[in-house]
């Protein structure tokens, strides 16, 4: 316990300098309320959060990291994505891979400068392609590893300056 306590408070301290937060194998359960006392001064513009054991992402957290450019949230225990996520407005790659999603968020079609989502190997059945074709800026989607019914798939294939993995 104290171990990790000490991991995470050494990777803050490692992220006043990078701006680049790697919380990766951290066995977080919840973001500790001391990272955003420790980084409230630093504009942070990547954040790995990978293999955690988080459930949810905290408000506090998208509202507390605007400045986020990356982020990593592959291989926790994530059903869905808060709405204050839209606060994150600068973010440019997003990878929520390996989680348990069943329905694609929608609240990352409102990120206005996303141009990568990482969504494979979860247990989304159903996209609204209307919705993947609204993202303007979306250059790359992978959604590997998903149930997607074969027709939904071909559709994906056809939006016009994606990139679509299925």
């Amino acid at each position: 316990m104290a171990e990790d306590v000490a991991r995470v408070a050494n990777r803050c301290e490692d992220a006043k300098e990078s701006k680049s937060l790697d919380l990766s194998s951290c066995r977080l359960a919840k973001m500790p309320d001391a990272i955003y006392h420790i980084l409230r001064e630093i504009p942070v513009v990547k954040c790995n959060l990978d293999d955690n054991i988080l459930r949810i992402l905290p408000r506090k957290f998208c509202s507390k990291f605007i400045a986020l450019q990356e982020l990593t949230l592959s291989g926790n225990r994530l059903t869905g994505l808060p709405v204050e996520m839209v606060e994150m407005v600068e973010l440019r790659q997003l990878d929520i891979s390996r989680n348990q999603f069943t329905e694609f968020p929608s609240v990352i079609v409102q990120l206005p400068l996303l141009r990568k989502a990482i969504i494979k190997e979860n247990e989304i059945k159903e996209i609204d392609i209307d919705q993947v074709r609204e993202m303007k800026s979306l250059n790359e989607l992978d959604l590997r590893g998903n149930p997607l019914p074969m027709l939904t798939s071909q559709f994906l294939a056809r939006i016009d300056g994606v990139t679509v993995h299925v």
